[in-house]
């Protein structure tokens, strides 16, 4: 079984949603929350990096966003994305937001898993290696307003927005939670708000993209993600009313804040104590010619070494059995920037190499 992905007419109109690339800001401070938006025409549509900003604005919070974002962009197809790929490595990021193609992340999990969730992994894993500091949100997205006509035949999730809003869910925290990452729940706020009130619309007229609704429900999603706190007095836009935007960040309240912990990964290491953190797995590399020297360190057992290029390519892959203190030499021809990642059944490494 394989999933078709949808061309809507919205992208094809767009001629489309070619590479678009926005940076802004209200303000400039070593206080500032940089924050980089890589997705597609759910990012762009109603411009939600502005949206996000002008919502933090108004709570007294400094945010400068960048955007990459083309029509139909799925984790592959940044992944090979130049453009993309500077972006995140360029640095300097204190989050870095991840959205994949409207439908496949709700791809049957064979697909998924070979389709979808490595270049999900990729992007993280270079986010993290070139981004000290970072933490990198998943964007959960929802389901189509009447379901995915095309392929609801084929996978019966795809049938109705609720079944397939609860399998975009499902793997967005899934991915978040495997990566040690953290997922803005967009999607299920679009859930819970179907389920309060119906009358309450949040798609446009192509019954996928956001309206300026769903674009301001998804930016109060996102600032109390990223600034764990509830929204009090927060702007709106002109064109949402106050009593549905009242109504918005009440659900966002709901899904976000009162369930944070079901969102967030990413502070399970920070919060171990320094005894706990002497014994993480963690590993030291040092480029030779022709070769990375890989010193391991509280790592036992089967483990895959990788090496990846600067734009998401395989470059090296090894398996080997190791036990702590192990060094290991990988051998390769490969010149420039590469991330090395370590993986076994209990743990996935990564860092950054120049080998020249």
């Amino acid at each position: 079984m394989k999933i078709q992905v949808e061309k809507s007419a919205f992208l094809l109109k767009a001629a489309a949603f070619a590479l678009c690339v926005f940076s802004f800001s209200f303000s400039f401070s070593q206080d500032n929350k940089r924050v980089l938006f890589v997705g597609n025409s759910y990012t762009q549509v109603n411009n939600l990096p502005e949206e996000f900003m002008r919502v933090a604005q108004s709570q007294d919070k400094r945010v400068e966003c960048q955007m990459q974002a083309f029509g139909g962009a799925t984790f592959s197809s940044h992944c090979n994305n130049p453009s993309t790929i500077e972006a995140i490595t360029q640095g300097g990021w204190d989050y870095i937001v991840l959205q994949g193609q409207s439908q496949e992340v709700a791809f049957p999990d064979n697909q998924f898993s070979w389709q979808v969730y490595p270049y999900a992994k990729t992007l993280d894993s270079l986010a993290k290696a070139y981004n000290p500091d970072v933490k990198v949100v998943f964007y959960m997205t929802w389901g189509y307003r009447y379901g995915d006509e095309l392929n609801c035949q084929f996978y019966e999730p795809f049938c109705t927005f609720e079944s397939m809003s609860e399998r975009l869910r499902d793997n967005y925290v899934l991915m978040a939670e495997d990566f040690g990452s953290d997922a803005s729940p967009v999607g299920a706020a679009w859930l819970e708000s179907f389920r309060r009130d119906s009358t309450v619309v949040l798609h446009s007229s192509d019954n996928s993209h956001p309206n300026i609704n769903g674009t301001y429900l998804a930016a109060c999603c996102f600032y109390e993600i990223i600034f764990a706190e509830r929204l009090h007095e927060a702007y709106y836009p002109s064109s949402v009313s106050p009593s549905v935007a009242t109504y918005l960040q009440d659900i966002a309240d709901r899904t976000v804040y009162d369930n944070l912990g079901r969102w967030c990964f990413s502070e399970t290491n920070a919060s171990l104590a320094a005894s706990e953190q002497k014994a993480k797995p963690q590993f030291e590399c040092q480029a030779e010619r022709n070769a990375v020297l890989i010193t391991t360190k509280n790592i036992e057992g089967n483990t895959n070494v990788e090496l990846i290029s600067s734009d998401g390519r395989l470059i090296e892959r090894q398996s080997y059995h190791i036990s702590n203190g192990t060094t290991i030499e990988l051998n390769t021809s490969y010149k420039g920037v590469a991330i090395i990642k370590i993986e076994n059944e209990t743990i996935s490494l990564s860092k950054k190499v120049v080998l020249l």
